[in-house]
């Protein structure tokens, strides 16, 4: 695991694969964006391209809650699955 932010403002973490040095998902403290005593975690999965995993998440039918974002950390989606379980794409 790699800090990319750890601040009491923002911290994020992502999971790099030893063999390459890539990252493949990270993982975010929710805390600042959440209600006082709400706990919460999010989930990122690396995508190489973000509109294309919009549409296959569509495909596959899981649902976008907000498009994709472009932001100091990549382009980020918050997707949820079939079931209604949230989780979040980084390209970038």
């Amino acid at each position: 695991m790699s800090a990319v932010a750890d601040t009491d403002e923002f911290r994020y973490f992502t999971f790099r694969n030893p063999g390459t040095g890539e990252d493949f998902g990270g993982l975010m403290d929710s805390k600042r964006f959440l209600a006082p005593g709400a706990e919460h975690w999010d989930i990122y999965w690396r995508v190489d391209d973000a509109d294309a995993a919009v549409e296959k998440s569509r495909t596959l039918a899981g649902s976008i809650k907000q498009d994709p974002d472009h932001t100091p950390y990549g382009v980020l989606v918050l997707a949820a699955d079939p079931a209604g379980a949230d989780f979040k794409l980084r390209a970038g």
